[in-house]
Order: C-alpha cells, then structure tokens, then sequence
C-alpha cells in the first residue's frame, strides 16, 4: 500500500495520528475540497477557523495534519 503525502503548504499545522484528529473533530464543520483523481481532501472548521486538513487516497490510509496549537 501507498501512503500519501499532502503536497500543500500547511503553516501552522503538524502532522498528527488519526486518533489525535479525530477526537479533535468532532462537532465541527465539514469542509470538502476538489483533489486530484481517486483522492479526497477534506478540511474541518470551528467557528469559521480551520483546524484540520485530512488528505484520503484511494487505497492508502489518510494523513492528517491539525493546527498546532491543539
């Protein structure tokens, strides 16, 4: 299997395991972003503040990246 890699500038986020992530997510906004074929790239708001980028490929297991403050 493949991992991915999020190509994208992310300052002032860390890389961060999917349970880190996850509990940090909940109760949050949704926010689905276009990606290249056969991916997902999904950002997750609080009060209009993005907290959380999860990149999905078909595949390979999700990266996630969270704002460095949490």
């Amino acid at each position: 299997m493949i991992e991915p890699r999020l190509n994208l500038p992310l300052a002032g986020f860390k890389k961060a395991s999917a349970n880190e992530a996850n509990a940090l997510v909940k109760d949050t906004q949704l926010i689905h972003y276009e990606a290249p074929e056969c991916s997902a790239l999904y950002g997750y708001a609080r009060k209009g503040q993005l907290i959380a980028v999860e990149l999905i490929q078909l595949g390979a297991v999700s990266e996630w990246w969270i704002e460095e403050n949490n």
